[in-house]
């Protein structure tokens, strides 16, 4: 009776322990999980085995051996369970002879078989998981994500890919990978001396290209001169594949394999030349242009303009109306807001007796002499600086400058700082943007709770305040009101796949160039039927993209897909997204032509179409209309984008003399059509004297119809709806 007693608390109390850890085991979340299969290397579970030596000992006593004996050879036979030793010989008699004790060393076995396990895993465990993830990843059949650098910005872009097989590659530590373990994160640690991270990265790169696998490479290691190096290896590995590919391979293959790299703007020129070298597959990414973008997007210039500020009849900046920006800080946030919103935020205005350019003004606070910047000169002020009046006559009628600058070298501390502001915002018809971005996030939320207080104080209307929040995430009450908003939310607008390499504005971008394509195609032969199908130009199109187009030709292309908000705010329309918005009403595109183009229809090809979009049939006679006023702001704000890149006008000599490209050099960042909207009708006239062509052939003018013409296929196209705006 009693080695039964004795047996069943010995069951009892090693199922309940087993039960026990299970349940707190299953409770946990992968990082208590993991801390408590650890706790198995302290010994912890060691106890076990104190059940074992009990038990055999009752079988040693049943057998009738010496009691020093039956002690010590109970303890002999429990450690060797350890090494699992299941010897039963001893013990054989009372095994037979009772059930219970014959359960009860069953399950001693098998407790102790089961903790062994788990000591050794507690040992390897990691180990195990480092080696299947690895695999799993070089064998995956889904396209994959490599993100070459460990910090928190490669953390956040991993965090953010839900369908591809992501996996992040640095030479780490051991802290780093336990810290990447217990947050399942997948990981490759190699040594960077040996160059094991490029030829990792090489090897990725080279299995995608030779087959239909996708993958994206994201090169983000903090380190400007690493993520060179990594980049001309990767390079190397390029040059060595797709050259010897013919154009469908390459549209393919650019498609599907994309290397994008994060670097600091002081470099950005050293970047861009590693993006035209690479046939395509490298990109380069901006951290604050990206900030940029969405701002411009999500907040143009006309975001809260109404019948107060714009002409709806004639899609005009009222003459009355003064815009001013004010950027409170200028490093590099504030200074590529400041040239991407120049390149896009443009107005025209009726003078009383004609259209002309209403420059937006910018008053720019800073402690640090700002006009004396390299990377400024470089690009913006090279018109300025390098154009004299000396040589007007050497060109074509000379463009308006984008924007009126204001430099105010002082602190946000100096005494004459808000009344140097109150005079700059001030006014009956003042429309004011007041952007802050000069310090860590709560300084700049101070500062716009200072801001809110002046604009109470000064009586001043129509003032939106934008604050630079990068985390993106504050509770602030400010924020709950309709005048201040957040802007630089780095997890959102920067770190994330979504839109690094799906961004909206670049799919529409990458589809005009399509059509660019095919308008140019059905120009050239304008008797005769399309030659090519359609899908053929689009795939060459799409090669192009990225191995014939230059940087500046991407980003012109993106630019004029981003004004496309502010150019339908100046119909009384609006664009949304289909599925969030689903209570506004989407207008046909019968009612927005009728709005956009009335009186001034488009003529369209009845024998082509491209995926269900008509393609316009242009001619030179166009018509004063508002179509024609937003070509001639389309026009402006093309201008504006080139100059803010550093463009310059190319000389009449130079624009006859260019047989082929027509004064067009984006190596010297030199262009024919860097001219006013008048002077693009004297360029059509010089060309097509030099060629003896049909003025038709050498218009350029058409271009700047495109954008609004294509306005509703393109969105719809991208799941947008047009709409009207709120009054």
């Amino acid at each position: 009776m009693l080695y039964s007693i004795f047996s069943f608390i010995c069951i009892a109390v090693l199922f309940g322990l087993a039960i026990a850890y299970l349940v707190s085991f299953l409770k946990k979340d992968r990082e208590g999980k993991i801390e408590l299969i650890g706790k198995f290397k302290t010994g912890l579970c060691v106890f076990v085995y104190l059940f074992a030596i009990p038990l055999y000992l009752l079988g040693h006593i049943y057998a009738k051996q010496k009691i020093l004996d039956a002690i010590f050879g109970a303890i002999k036979q429990s450690v060797s369970l350890v090494v699992f030793g299941y010897d039963t010989s001893s013990i054989e008699g009372l095994m037979a002879d009772n059930w219970v004790y014959r359960a009860a060393i069953y399950v001693c076995f098998f407790v102790t078989t089961i903790n062994a396990i788990l000591l050794i895993i507690s040992f390897a465990h990691q180990k195990i998981w480092e080696y299947w993830q690895a695999a799993s990843w070089q064998k995956s059949k889904k396209d994959r994500l490599l993100i070459i650098g460990y910090n928190e910005e490669s953390l956040k872009i991993y965090s953010s890919e839900k369908n591809r097989h992501s996996i992040i590659l640095d030479e780490l530590s051991d802290e780093q990978k336990s810290k990447l373990y217990v947050k399942n994160i997948r990981f490759l640690s190699k040594s960077a001396t040996a160059r094991d991270i490029s030829d990792t990265c090489c090897k990725a790169l080279r299995e995608s290209l030779l087959s239909n696998k996708g993958c994206i490479l994201v090169v983000n290691t903090k380190n400007d001169s690493k993520n060179i190096s990594l980049c001309h290896s990767m390079i190397a590995c390029v040059n060595n594949i797709l050259p010897q590919k013919d154009d469908n391979f390459l549209a393919d293959a650019l498609s599907r394999v994309k290397i994008y790299v994060f670097g600091d703007p002081e470099y950005e020129t050293v970047y861009n030349s590693l993006a035209e070298n690479s046939h395509g597959c490298i990109r380069y990414v901006n951290k604050y242009r990206q900030i940029a973008i969405d701002f411009v997007d999500k907040y143009p210039l006309t975001q809260f303009m109404t019948e107060k500020q714009l002409d709806y009849k004639n899609a005009l900046l009222k003459n009355n109306v003064k815009v001013n920006v004010a950027l409170i800080g200028f490093g590099r946030t504030n200074a590529q807001i400041f040239l991407t919103s120049t390149a896009n935020n443009q107005f025209m205005t009726n003078n009383g007796t004609a259209f002309e350019p209403k420059p937006v003004e910018y008053y720019i606070f800073d402690r640090q002499h700002l006009e004396n910047n390299k990377n400024l000169n470089h690009s913006y002020y090279r018109f300025k600086n390098e154009i004299k009046d000396d040589y007007v006559l050497d060109y074509l009628p000379l463009p308006h400058q984008p924007a009126v600058e204001h430099y105010s070298k002082m602190d946000i501390n100096d005494p004459s700082f808000y009344q140097e502001l109150k005079s700059a915002m001030s006014g009956a018809n003042s429309y004011n943007y007041i952007v802050i971005a000069f310090g860590n996030d709560l300084e700049n939320i101070d500062m716009a709770h200072k801001m809110l207080e002046k604009k109470l104080e000064w009586g001043l209307e129509d003032t939106y305040i934008f604050v630079k929040v990068r985390s993106g995430d504050c509770n602030d009450a400010i924020f709950q009101r309709a005048d201040c908003f957040i802007i630089g939310d780095e997890d959102r607008v920067v770190f994330n796949i979504d839109r690094i390499d799906n961004d909206v504005i670049t799919k529409m971008a990458k589809m005009r160039n399509r059509i660019y394509k095919l308008e140019s195609a059905i120009t050239s032969t304008p008797d005769k039927m399309l030659r090519e199908s359609t899908s053929t130009i689009y795939s060459r199109a799409d090669r192009d993209w990225y191995i014939k187009k230059t940087q500046f030709e991407r980003e012109s292309n993106l630019y004029a897909c981003l004004a496309l908000r502010s150019k339908l705010h100046m119909m009384g329309l609006d664009y949304c997204s289909v599925s969030d918005s689903p209570e506004l009403v989407a207008l046909s595109e019968v009612t927005y032509m009728g709005k956009y183009a009335e009186g001034d229809m488009p003529k369209y090809y009845e024998e082509i179409t491209a995926d269900g979009k008509k393609i316009v049939k242009y001619d030179i006679n166009f018509k004063k209309s508002m179509r024609g006023t937003f070509a001639q702001q389309e026009h402006l704000r093309w201008n504006s984008f080139m100059i803010s890149k550093g463009f310059i006008p190319a000389k009449r000599e130079d624009i006859l003399a260019d047989l082929e490209n027509n004064g067009r050099d984006y190596s010297l960042r030199r262009h024919g059509n860097l001219t006013t909207f008048e002077g693009l009708v004297e360029f059509r006239k010089l060309i097509s004297k030099r060629d003896q062509k049909h003025e038709d052939l050498t218009d350029v003018i058409k271009y700047d119809y495109q954008l609004l013409d294509d306005a509703f296929w393109l969105l719809s196209e991208n799941n947008y709806k047009i709409v009207s705006r709120k009054k």
